[in-house]
């Protein structure tokens, strides 16, 4: 009877141990990014902002430190190109508009050769 008593609690514990364990995270998770899709978040930069590009091709997050404000216009200029630092792979930058909406809420997507998204931009948080 002690032994199955103690048994179960070791269980219980065990249990209780793996829950919290499993909570637990390293830093903020993709959830917490600030993803760049409008132009008019692009147009919130400026030279000595920290971008990361995000490329779904290779699953890599590449660090980009934007030095100048043609830097920043080129990574949403309508049929421009970007290549990943790591993969190299090119995708086309396209600036997806509705006919009704106002330039601000053009939608900026990277897609490759057939069209599908392959990656975005998200701000980087300044270090405090």
């Amino acid at each position: 009877m002690k032994t199955s008593v103690f048994t179960l609690r070791v269980l219980i514990a065990t249990a209780l141990f793996g829950a919290l364990a499993s909570v637990a995270s390293a830093g903020a998770g993709v959830q917490h990014w600030q993803t760049l899709r409008q132009t008019a978040q692009f147009g919130a930069l400026k030279a000595g902002d920290k971008v990361a590009y995000v490329c779904t091709a290779c699953q890599s997050v590449n660090e980009v430190a934007l030095a100048s404000a043609e830097q920043v216009a080129a990574l949403h200029a309508d049929g421009a190109t970007y290549a990943c630092p790591s993969c190299k792979k090119t995708v086309k930058i396209v600036v997806k508009q509705g006919r009704n909406d106002a330039p601000t809420h053009s939608e900026v997507v990277y897609v490759d050769d057939q069209g599908a998204e392959r990656g975005f931009f998200t701000k980087v948080a300044a270090a405090e």
